[in-house]
């Protein structure tokens, strides 16, 4: 069995092995440059390496990581070969044994930037997620503007195009890399240009009664609710604009709490970690920076942007399909990016909540009111809260749209989070 790393990496861009499968060999043509015939005697004298005809066999495995790193910033260099012939570009997000060449590729050429930049731009053509991590091991180089623009035009789209990238994987490893270079720029994920959270409204104006926990409720008053859910970037506004200091956002909450990490630094996923105080005061903060009535929502709109009119169970329709939402199945490791599993009511009209997105998986979400008794939405008081809409951590029947939760709101979870809504006026006609 060739071991995983350098030994199959190279027997993969020779495509030849051993005469016992566990040696690799690379032709004549392909020796790299710096094997002197000095050293190549020194090498077989020691073991290292045998000469087989115009064959080049060893079995020592940081000496083959080595050679293999050659080979592969040759082609960066010259673009004799395209990154596929590496790395699949269906399976680009994969482990294959090239990410540890790829690093000793960058060490290399350390303290030449054009040529970490270079295999950088090769890498990113096919693997975005090695990219990421070569970019991060060379230090994070300044990227060129028309390197940016052409990696964010070619993978902006596929990260949530489930057709073209079918794998939550693959969506998820380009989110990474356009994260790490702050080329996400969805409406409704990040910033407005004076630094506040750039929500992206969808506002919910129907005069129907809807099927609510299986019976009949009233029509609701108008209502917008955010297309995502609150992101990391959104959050760190808040944050960084004293939003732990200031005492008007917690004025009359049960606790106030100190800040503490989110699980995962990408821009543009869910802000986790977040207990109800915590969505209370980041309500209030924005309610008052945008002069706008910014609340959590009612379990009811939330239900009713979840549901539609006629009650279906997830978002998306009556059946349940493979990987639709982050939940248990999925087997992503952390919060996947706010809408990377576009799932949004296809079967929504101008009433009733187009394209809302992660309202099943993902994280759960905090809304208004009090758990066992649900007509209670005051701030005052330590009663459990209502979480909605299953999470990466929960199965399948926790992601639907009538599946309850309720916690103590103080309580911060991996996969626990909110998004926004205010109250809107009811369009005439």
């Amino acid at each position: 069995m060739l071991v995983q790393g350098g030994r199959k990496a190279l027997q993969r861009a020779d495509g030849t092995a051993g005469d016992d499968g566990a040696r690799t060999a690379l032709a004549r043509a392909d020796w790299p440059a710096a094997l002197s015939e000095d050293l190549l005697a020194f090498s077989i004298d020691a073991s290292v390496l045998q000469r087989v005809g115009d064959e080049l066999r060893f079995t020592h495995q940081l000496l083959q990581e080595s050679l293999a790193a050659d080979v592969l910033l040759s082609a960066a260099r010259s673009h004799s070969r395209p990154a596929r012939d590496f790395w699949l570009t269906q399976n680009g997000w994969a482990r294959s044994g090239w990410e540890v060449v790829a690093e000793i590729a960058a060490e290399a050429c350390a303290g030449d930037t054009p040529a970490q930049i270079g295999l950088i731009r090769w890498l990113a053509e096919t693997a975005p997620k090695v990219a990421t991590d070569i970019w991060n091991h060379a230090g994070q180089p300044a990227l060129p503007a028309e390197l940016l623009a052409a990696t964010k035009a070619q993978w902006l789209p596929r990260m949530t195009d489930v057709a073209a990238e079918p794998e939550p994987e693959a969506r998820m490893a380009i989110g990474c890399w356009l994260g790490a270079l702050d080329l996400d720029d969805r409406a409704g994920t990040g910033l407005t240009p004076d630094g506040l959270p750039d929500i992206d409204w969808v506002v919910i104006d129907d005069p129907r009664p809807f099927v609510y926990q299986e019976g009949t409720h009233l029509p609701l008053p108008a209502f917008a609710i955010a297309r995502y859910p609150v992101t990391n970037r959104q959050w760190q506004a808040f944050v960084d604009d004293g939003g732990y200091l200031d005492d008007r956002w917690w004025e009359g909450l049960a606790a106030k709490l100190e800040p503490c990490a989110p699980s995962t630094s990408q821009p543009t996923s869910p802000r986790e970690r977040v207990s109800w105080y915590e969505a209370v005061a980041f309500c209030r903060w924005l309610a008052d920076r945008s002069e706008r009535d910014v609340r959590l929502p009612m379990e009811t709109e939330w239900e009713r942007a979840a549901r539609g009119v006629d009650g279906q169970p997830y978002p998306w329709g009556d059946e349940w399909r493979s990987k639709p939402c982050n939940c248990l199945e999925a087997k992503l490791p952390a919060p996947a990016l706010v809408g990377l599993f576009p799932n949004g009511r296809t079967n929504g009209d101008a009433a009733g909540g187009r394209g809302i997105e992660d309202l099943a998986g993902n994280v759960q979400e905090w809304c208004l009111n009090e758990f066992r008794f649900p007509s209670r939405t005051q701030l005052e008081g330590a009663a459990r809260r209502v979480l909605r809409g299953g999470s990466g951590m929960t199965e399948i029947e926790r992601c639907r749209g009538d599946s309850r939760d309720g916690r103590q709101a103080g309580l911060r979870g991996d996969f626990i989070g909110f998004r926004v809504a205010v109250s809107v006026r009811r369009s005439k006609g």
